[in-house]
């Protein structure tokens, strides 16, 4: 049995913010994107949605499985060690959140603290330990996928705001 790290983020966290979050994290280029009268969003280079024509032209991308309620975040690049690293992330779980499921590393350590720092939530180090929550951290705002209003346009902001990992351990 491996050792896994586990990343339990609060259910309305939307994973095209968590692909969002993390290629900011690696250091992916940002910028503010026109969208409609005076909105923008924030928009990640190399990170991109669903696999279906991407997986070749994206260095963070979400790929499907034949598990319901759950897919994979896969990344091919990064600044730091340059492996290759992926991720499960499953929908639903029995308290109701959304979980982020990754080998026990440096890695993922370093990007799971980032998340719940940024989108709230708890980090599960090392899930063959008896501490369940080694680090927690409430939820930062009412609504981690805002559609408009001044709630978009501060997350818009947060995640502008938001700067990469220097190192990884």
């Amino acid at each position: 049995m491996s050792t896994s790290c586990n990343i339990f983020l609060p259910s309305d966290v939307i994973i095209s913010n968590v692909v969002k979050v993390i290629g900011i994290l690696l250091g992916q280029e940002k910028m503010k994107q026109d969208l409609w009268q005076d909105s923008w969003a924030c928009h990640v280079q190399d990170t991109n949605g669903f696999s279906f024509d991407n997986k070749n032209n994206s260095n963070i991308f979400i790929e499907t499985t034949s598990i319901p309620g759950m897919v994979m975040i896969e990344i091919k690049k990064n600044k730091f060690d340059k492996f290759e690293h992926e991720a499960d992330y499953f929908f639903e779980t029995e308290n109701n959140m959304r979980l982020l499921s990754s080998r026990d590393n440096d890695f993922w350590k370093a990007i799971g603290t980032e998340l719940i720092k940024f989108f709230g939530g708890y980090i599960d180090y090392t899930d063959t330990d008896n501490i369940e929550k080694d680090l927690e951290f409430k939820k930062p705002r009412n609504n981690n996928s805002p559609s408009d209003g001044d709630e978009w346009d501060k997350f818009q902001q947060e995640l502008m705001d938001l700067q990469p990992l220097e190192r990884i351990k």
